[in-house]
């Protein structure tokens, strides 16, 4: 098996979930869905030996109009656009265990473990309030999704939601 036709498997079971691989303003190339609020998966795939890969990469959620808005801001305009909430697979326990592949069979199983978390992640601006009040994402601590360096762009992120949900 070799690296690329594991990333032509990879996109070929997301696509039939539903999922694109793609690049939103200017942001890593993940999969995401269609809606202007999506979860997305940025994946990397690493070789570990000649027939062993794993798959790590990050989970979150991005709201295009924000991401858009950040980019031409005078915060985001001065370097190159970066996700404000993702958390690496490695740190949730199915995750970790599933990202391990050795035969291209395991990835359908792996693409469902990944999408099922997706799937209970924000997809419009109220939810996205709904997280920052609660402090959870996916059962888990808000907390533990933050990037470092980028509280501005978090903060930012809540208050745009805040005034694009219906009122």
């Amino acid at each position: 098996m070799k690296k690329g036709d594991l990333q032509h498997i990879l996109q070929s079971e997301f696509a039939l979930c539903g999922w694109r691989f793609e690049s939103i303003a200017g942001l890593p190339t993940a999969f995401v869905e269609d809606g202007g609020v999506t979860p997305f998966f940025q994946p990397q795939i690493i070789r570990q030996t000649n027939s062993q890969y794993r798959i790590d990469g990050f989970i979150g959620f991005l709201y295009r109009d924000f991401e858009n808005y950040w980019v031409t801001s005078e915060y985001g305009s001065t370097s190159r656009n970066a996700h404000c909430l993702a958390l690496h697979i490695a740190n949730i326990g199915k995750l970790r265990i599933a990202r391990h592949i050795g035969d291209p069979e395991q990835i359908p199983a792996f693409v469902k473990s990944i999408v099922s978390m997706l799937l209970v992640m924000p997809h419009n601006p109220q939810a996205i309030c709904d997280v920052f009040e609660s402090n959870q994402l996916a059962g888990l601590s808000l907390c533990a999704f933050f990037i470092s360096g980028r509280e501005i762009k978090i903060a930012s992120l809540k208050e745009f939601a805040k005034f694009s949900k219906p009122h």
